[in-house]
C-alpha cells in the first residue's frame, strides 16, 4: 500500500529526498509481493501511474549517440543517485537488480534529484537494502522459429553487499536468430504494370554478449564512491538470397551479405564528499566504440543451380573508432537562505577516426 516515506529507514542505504516528504509516494517491496516479481524492472513496471522512460539515448529502434551526460539522463535514479552510464540502458539496470534486494521505490518530481531531473514530472527512485548477503537471478530462455531452429539465451546477474559496500556482477550471451522469407513485388508508377517479383529469404543474427559489474561504497548521500564498467563485444550477420523475376527477362539469382562489429567498452564512476553545507560531486565517463561494418550484394547473370556467373553488385567496408570522454564537477545543498542550491559543470571530448572502402 502506497505510504508517506520515512527519511530515516534504517533498512536502506539511502534517505527520500531531503526535506521534501509529502511530494513522494511510497511502495514498500510487500506491495509489489501479489506479481511475484524476479527484478527492479519488473516493479518499476507495475508501480501505478508510473511510466519508464530510458532517457535521450535510448528509442523505439535502439540506441541513439547523444553528446554529453547531462541530456541523457531518463526517469530513474538508485537509492538518490544517478548511475553514471551510459551504454547500459536503465531497464538493463533495473533487471539486473533482485527484487529481494529492494525495499522500496520511491515516485516524486524531478526536481528533487537534481538539474538533470527537473524537468521530469515523475522518477522513480529504487531504494535498495543495506543488509549484507548474496542475491542472483538466472534467465534462461528459447523460442523455435519455424524451420525448427531453436534459438537460446542467458542472462544473470548477482548482487553481493558486504557492510556500505555493494558489489553487482552481470553477463549475458545476448543472442537472437531470426529466420523470415517473403515477397517483394515492383510496378510501374505510371503503368500499374509489374517491373519484378523477388522471392527472399533472409537470415539475422544478433548477437550482443556483455559483461558489467559495479562497485559502491555508500555511507550517506555525501559519502559515497561509485565505479562500474561494460564490455559488449556487439556483431550482427544478415544473409539473404534472392531469386528475382525480371518481367521481360530470365530469373536471376542474388545475395546480399553484412557483418557488423560494433563492440562497446565503457568505464566510469562518481566520488561525492560534503563541502560548504552541501556535496561536492566528480563524476568521470570514458566510452570507446569500434565500428567495422562490411556488405557485400552479389548479382548474377541466372540461377545458381544452373551455374550462373557473377556479372556485378558491391563490397563496402566502414572501419570507424567513436570515443568520447566526460568529466563533470557539480555541488548542491538543499536548504541555502531556503532554497535549494546546484552548481556545476561539465565537458565532453568526442573524436571520430572512420575510413570507407
Amino acid at each position: 500500500m502506497a505510504q508517506t516515506p520515512s527519511p530515516s529507514d534504517p533498512q536502506s542505504t539511502a534517505a527520500a529526498p531531503a526535506n521534501q516528504p509529502s511530494r513522494v509516494t511510497t511502495y514498500d517491496a510487500a506491495y509489489f509481493a501479489q506479481y511475484a516479481p524476479r527484478n527492479a524492472l519488473d516493479i518499476a513496471r507495475r508501480v501505478p501511474g508510473f511510466t519508464l522512460d530510458l532517457g535521450s539515448t535510448q528509442t523505439d529502434l535502439g540506441q541513439v549517440d547523444v553528446r554529453g551526460f547531462a541530456g541523457t539522463a531518463g526517469n530513474d535514479v538508485f537509492n538518490g543517485a544517478r548511475p553514471s552510464s551510459k551504454a547500459e540502458s536503465l531497464d538493463d539496470e533495473l533487471a539486473r537488480i533482485p527484487a529481494q534486494r529492494i525495499i522500496r521505490v520511491e515516485v516524486g518530481p524531478g526536481d528533487l534529484y537534481g538539474s538533470d531531473y527537473s524537468g521530469k514530472s515523475q522518477v522513480l527512485n529504487v531504494i535498495l537494502s543495506a543488509a549484507s548477503g548474496i542475491d542472483g537471478n538466472v534467465t534462461a530462455a528459447g523460442s523455435r522459429r519455424y524451420n525448427g531452429y531453436v534459438n537460446t539465451d542467458i542472462s544473470g546477474s548477482a548482487i553481493i553487499r558486504r557492510g556500505p559496500s555493494t558489489f553487482n556482477l552481470s553477463a549475458g550471451t545476448g543472442r537472437n536468430k531470426q529466420l523470415e522469407e517473403g515477397t517483394d513485388t515492383l510496378t510501374d508508377v505510371e503503368t500499374g504494370e509489374q517491373v519484378e517479383f523477388r522471392r527472399k529469404h533472409n537470415s539475422y543474427f544478433n548477437r550482443d554478449p556483455y559483461l558489467s559489474g559495479s562497485w559502491a561504497l555508500e555511507r550517506g548521500s555525501d559519502n559515497a564512491y561509485r565505479f562500474n564498467a561494460r564490455w559488449q563485444p556487439s556483431r550482427f550477420d544478415l544473409h539473404q538470397d534472392n531469386r528475382v523475376s525480371p518481367a521481360d527477362g530470365p530469373r536471376h539469382d542474388d545475395n546480399l551479405d553484412q557483418h557488423f562489429r560494433n563492440p562497446v567498452l565503457e568505464i566510469g564512476g562518481d566520488v561525492t564528499r560534503p563541502l560548504a553545507g552541501g556535496a561536492i560531486k566528480l563524476v568521470g565517463l570514458a566510452t570507446r566504440r569500434k565500428r567495422d561494418n562490411t556488405e557485400t550484394y552479389l548479382l548474377r547473370d541466372g540461377l545458381i543451380d544452373d551455374g550462373a556467373a557473377v556479372i556485378g553488385g558491391f563490397d563496402q567496408r566502414i572501419e570507424a573508432r567513436r570515443n568520447e570522454t566526460i568529466g563533470r564537477l557539480s555541488w548542491t545543498r538543499s536548504n541555502l537562505a531556503g532554497f535549494s542550491v546546484e552548481l556545476g559543470a561539465e565537458a565532453a571530448l568526442n573524436t571520430l577516426d572512420s575510413q570507407v572502402e
